[in-house]
């Protein structure tokens, strides 16, 4: 039950922002268009690192969503 809803989860710093901010992985992943497959990675594995491309849609998602974040202070 607890995995079905993240519960109890280790995320990400970016996982956190997600869920802190009220985001869904789906919807990030709509307005980035990054696969979800590489935005569940982002969100849940501390040591993944993002391509380049990867890097300026999940920018462009932040900026989408009027988030005022910069992607690169989530990740190594």
């Amino acid at each position: 039950m607890f995995g079905l809803l993240g519960l109890g989860k280790r995320r990400s710093a970016f996982g956190e922002l997600l869920d802190a901010k009220g985001i869904t992985q789906r919807e990030f992943a709509k307005k980035s268009k990054i696969h979800e497959d590489t935005l569940t990675r982002m969100c849940n594995e501390d040591k993944y690192e993002p391509s380049s491309k990867v890097y300026r849609k999940a920018q462009r998602g932040l900026d989408k969503l009027g988030l005022n974040e910069d992607i690169t202070d989530y990740f190594n």
